[in-house]
């Protein structure tokens, strides 16, 4: 998007138990902006494993910083406190979407290789809200019975870097067929 070079780490990765998930990212408060895309999962034979559900989340001020990098706008984001609460533009969402789904790509071929399973990813949403409003919705539609989720520690590195979060969540069936296979 931009011609700059684009460095992404992935420092950290874990499972982790879903009540941890809101202190890690700053509270069920805090306000972020979330690419969200769900996922279809095969096993190595096609047969359906249910789905999940990944998030890409990063705080406001780190949100905006990522976007305007992208777009080659050199505001600086979070000057003011309102600058947490200010929309992002339609252009700033959809380097954002890009970037989640370029990104949540990335993440599953990798996964998939080393658990021999197929994950078939849809059109990527954002959104921008509390973080426990955003995970009690993808809990109600994944509605799974484990508390165990997959979490990336992610850092972008452009102009500036930036840290977000990747969590996937995952129903029952597309559960036992990935993060089982993980954990063998």
């Amino acid at each position: 998007m931009t011609g700059q070079k684009a460095e992404v780490a992935f420092p950290w990765l874990g499972i982790k138990e879903l009540h941890d998930i809101p202190d890690m990212l700053g509270g069920a408060q805090q306000v972020v902006s979330v690419v969200s895309l769900d996922v279809r999962i095969e096993d190595g034979d096609g047969n359906d494993g249910g789905k999940s559900t990944l998030l890409l989340s990063m705080d406001r001020k780190s949100a905006t910083r990522l976007a305007n990098q992208l777009i080659g706008d050199h505001t600086e984001a979070g000057e003011t406190e309102e600058d947490e609460y200010t929309e992002l533009t339609d252009m700033q969402r959809s380097a954002l979407k890009e970037a989640g789904n370029i990104l949540a790509g990335n993440c599953m071929a990798a996964i998939t290789e080393y658990v021999d399973l197929h994950m078939i990813e849809e059109t990527p949403r954002i959104e921008t809200d509390m973080l426990g409003a955003i995970m009690d919705n993808v809990l109600l539609d994944v509605a799974t019975e484990h508390d165990e989720l997959l979490v990336f520690r992610t850092k972008f590195s452009m102009e500036e870097n930036v840290d977000a979060y990747f969590i996937f969540f995952f129903e029952d069936r597309s559960h036992h067929l990935v993060l089982d296979r993980l954990t063998e």
